[in-house]
């Protein structure tokens, strides 16, 4: 057993230095000849059940046919449905791609840099950057762009901007982004669309989408579709699938329509996984989020460590993924992502051990728990019915106490439970904050030196630094238990029969590597 714990701990370092080492070259804007031929992303996971050998050779030919909500306003930045938000992809490009790790790549910024503070960034626009009419894109429409975003709170790439103050242009192909608080992964929310500042100062323009994505639109019939083609201004690898169309139809009509063959690209946040997992008529492309499934410990009801330890070794993680969501997330003891290029190396500190939690039980006499789950959340249901089953299993009591909401998220603020199941969003070290010493800190945690450790991330410029940063964090966490982390949750992108290729999606870019999929169209075929 020890052994194999140091294999894997000497696998995860060298797996953590590689990304590290990519993560700094990426801040310099380099990329590796390696990576030049082949752009894939290791932790993306294809779960393909077809049955029918793929093509050998990718030809240009065939529809991409992808569905939104119908809308009166066709700007990207202007759009509040996070569906359609992605699927303007097609159509735009982002100043910068964020792959799953968490790694910057180039888009239409190719170089980029911080200042000593975290709170500069200066880019670099791609020269050979232009838009589908053929004009060059400058650093005065990613000015524009963030001015918008500035201006509009609703938009569905609002939080790009959350944490930036403004920005400064120095000529056509560099800027520089000021940001209201130090971090260095503040680069890390600049995925939003770039518009052109000429094109939409003009209103006549609000619904004719013009971007610089790998389509263009020939023709918009209102409320009905997008027609695209192939955009030969695009200044990325051009598509194989030269055609595709944007239907503009209810949300609620978008798994049927993907299930009926009426469209063959669909992505959904909260995908059935058992349903398309064994079906030979899909592929999923999955990818790891920043959702993260935790149990909260109300720490002024149970203070003693011992008694949190005892729940954590009586639990097993990844029984409940693969019960709830057939193993789709990546475990996680603390709320730091294991996928993510910075996210913790050493090897899990619990995991279930009757032996332990034995051990524990006799120095404590609380062997019976409460928890609070959102009745209106199906997920955390599950989860916690398994916990229930776990803990039994391990000789203690839990009770599971349903709320609305409403409710549920009140007694949260107000410290009224002993265990909580809660959902976050934690992809930085600012969510970190917010979750650990901030007025979200739900558990009630109080430590002088985890407002440091997290404190001292914020200032680190070099990824090593910010990566052992992260560690240190990960390690006083394990330790005090203020939650207990199950799983960051993923998600997937699905194409459909007679499709082929890779994506290589990411929880901000869903379509990203759509220009490498392809299909068998009929000429060819013949």
């Amino acid at each position: 057993m020890k052994q194999g714990l140091v294999f894997l701990l000497i696998l995860s370092l060298l797996t953590g230095c590689k990304l590290i080492e990519k993560q700094q070259a990426k801040r310099r804007g380099e990329t590796s000849e390696e990576e030049s031929e082949v752009p894939q992303d290791p932790y993306v996971e294809d779960d393909s059940s077809e049955t029918e050998e793929s093509p050998a050779i990718p030809a240009k030919g065939g529809k991409l046919i992808v569905s939104m909500v119908m809308m009166d306003v066709y700007n990207p930045l202007l759009v509040t449905d996070d569906y359609a938000a992605q699927a303007f992809f097609l159509l735009y490009s982002p100043l910068l791609e964020i792959d799953e790790t968490g790694t910057i790549q180039p888009s239409i910024a190719t170089e980029w840099s911080m200042s000593a503070d975290n709170r500069e960034a200066e880019l670099t626009i791609n020269p050979n950057a232009k838009w589908s009419n053929g004009k060059k894109i400058t650093a005065w429409d990613v000015d524009y762009s963030i001015s918008v975003l500035l201006r509009y709170e609703e938009s569905s790439f609002r939080d790009c901007v959350k944490y930036v103050s403004g920005s400064a242009v120095k000529d056509d192909e560099h800027l520089t982004v000021y940001f209201t608080r130090s971090s260095p992964l503040n680069l890390n929310r600049l995925y939003f669309p770039v518009i052109s500042s000429d094109y939409y100062s003009n209103a006549t323009h609000a619904t004719e989408p013009m971007g610089s994505g790998p389509y263009k639109v020939v023709s918009y019939e209102r409320m009905e579709r997008f027609v695209l083609t192939e955009n030969p201004e695009y200044f990325g690898k051009h598509p194989y699938i030269t055609d595709a169309e944007i239907m503009l139809t209810r949300s609620e009509v978008r798994m049927d329509s993907f299930d009926r063959g009426i469209t063959n690209l669909v992505y959904s946040p909260d995908i059935p996984w058992s349903t398309y997992m064994n079906n030979g008529d899909f592929t999923l492309h999955t990818f790891s989020t920043s959702e993260l499934e935790a149990i909260a410990f109300n720490l002024n009801e149970i203070r003693e460590r011992d008694q949190r330890k005892a729940v954590a070794y009586a639990i097993d993680a990844q029984r409940i993924l693969r019960s709830t969501l057939v193993d789709k997330g990546d475990v996680t003891e603390v709320p730091i992502s294991p996928v993510r290029w910075y996210g913790p190396t050493n090897p899990s500190r619990y995991g279930q051990s009757s032996e332990k939690v034995a051990e524990l039980l006799d120095m404590t006499e609380q062997h019976r728990f409460t928890i609070l789950i959102d009745s209106e959340d199906a997920l955390q249901t599950h989860i916690a019915e398994e916990m229930r089953a776990e803990m039994t299993e391990q000789g203690l009591i839990l009770d599971i106490r349903p709320k609305n909401r409403v409710d549920y998220l009140q007694d949260l603020i107000d410290r009224n439970y002993e265990l909580a199941l809660e959902q976050r969003n934690v992809d930085s070290d600012i969510e970190l904050a917010e979750m650990l010493i901030s007025d979200q800190n739900y558990p009630g945690y109080v430590s002088s030196n985890m407002s440091d450790r997290i404190s001292q991330i914020s200032s680190k410029t070099e990824a090593q630094d910010v990566h052992q940063g992260f560690v240190s964090v990960g390690d006083q966490l394990a330790e005090d238990l203020p939650y207990y982390c199950l799983f960051f949750k993923k998600q997937a992108t699905m194409t459909g029969a007679g499709i082929y290729g890779h994506l290589t999606p990411s929880q901000h870019h869903v379509f990203r590597g759509i220009e490498d999929l392809y299909m068998v169209t009929e000429s060819r075929g013949q």
